[in-house]
């Protein structure tokens, strides 16, 4: 019982698993086994927990004690004398609840339903990944590739590392844009949300991906670095460096208006003061141009 037949096909210690298995220790092929069973566990967990929400999105029935609420208040608005600005055509409140309480339950219920399919498939690709041995073969063919085109050996690690992640950041790019296409000009178009047309996409797509570069790239060299020449206290001078870090990227400017037409809103702080800035994106055109945006926390 000091083995298991759950093995990765491809190991770092040299190539197909059934050919290294006498070099890889067991508790290996048992923390494997344990990494599959609680990525599965996680999936059912959040599975059920979607499945909740899901019964909760498939409810059409107007709250009653809400319904009751509103209608006194529409029978109050009803008695006060209208103003000489106030439109004769304008639907009670509560005909406009039940509006968009139907319309964010299909919302809803859209949103659910493909957020189960894609947990499905990132829970299938976690284990295949886990079970080919991906990331040990990602890792030797980057050391490959930094010693047949720059000539970097193992011992550059560093440098390797910034090639594994280069590596792995396109594949996920890939195996995730599916997803994301469809969750942007399927359903945020469908329910009147998405803004964005394909070449914005694809434009913010080559953006986030050169900025992980610039950024990204330094910054994991910078902490291995630190790590490396750290010693035992290593975790203190990795701290100052994170902090200094989120420092530096607090700011962070979207034009999220032509992306979604959600409410935008970011939250900052740390500990029990913390603050959710909403941006209303209220706009006064003057000659066409925007003189006023609104910004409020709370």
């Amino acid at each position: 019982m000091t083995s298991l037949p759950l093995k990765p096909l491809y190991t770092q210690s040299g190539g197909a698993s059934d050919s290294t298995a006498g070099d890889v220790s067991p508790l290996a092929y048992w923390s494997l086994a344990a990494t599959v069973a609680f990525t599965l566990f996680v999936y059912a967990f959040e599975g059920s927990l979607d499945a909740r929400q899901k019964a909760a999105y498939q409810k059409t029935t107007f709250p009653k004690e809400l319904e009751m609420t509103v209608s006194k208040i529409d029978s109050e608005r009803a008695k006060e004398p209208k103003k000489q600005d106030d439109k004769d055509d304008k639907a009670p409140l509560l005909e406009q609840l039940q509006a968009k309480f139907k319309s964010s339950q299909a919302y809803g219920l859209d949103k659910i339903n493909f957020g189960m399919i894609s947990s499905t498939y990132d829970t299938f690709e976690s284990v295949a990944f886990l079970l080919l041995g991906f990331l040990p073969y990602v890792w030797d063919k980057s050391v490959t590739i930094g010693q047949t085109y720059f000539g970097w050996t193992v011992d550059h690690e560093i440098k390797i590392t910034l090639i594994f992640l280069l590596i792995t950041t396109i594949v996920g790019t890939i195996t995730s844009l599916p997803f994301e296409l469809y969750s942007t000009f399927q359903i945020e178009r469908k329910h009147g949300f998405n803004k964005q047309t394909l070449s914005l996409f694809f434009s913010d797509k080559v953006k986030s991906f050169i900025l992980s570069c610039v950024i990204g790239g330094p910054f994991v060299a910078l902490l291995l670095k630190i790590i490396k020449m750290g010693g035992e206290y290593f975790y203190i001078y990795v701290w100052g460096f994170m902090f200094v870090f989120s420092v530096f990227m607090k700011l962070f400017v979207m034009d999220g208006s032509k992306r979604s037409s959600h409410s935008n809103a970011f939250m900052f702080g740390f500990g029990s003061n913390k603050r959710i800035g909403a941006l209303d994106l209220v706009r006064v055109l003057v000659d066409q141009r925007v003189v006023f945006i609104g910004l409020h926390t709370h």
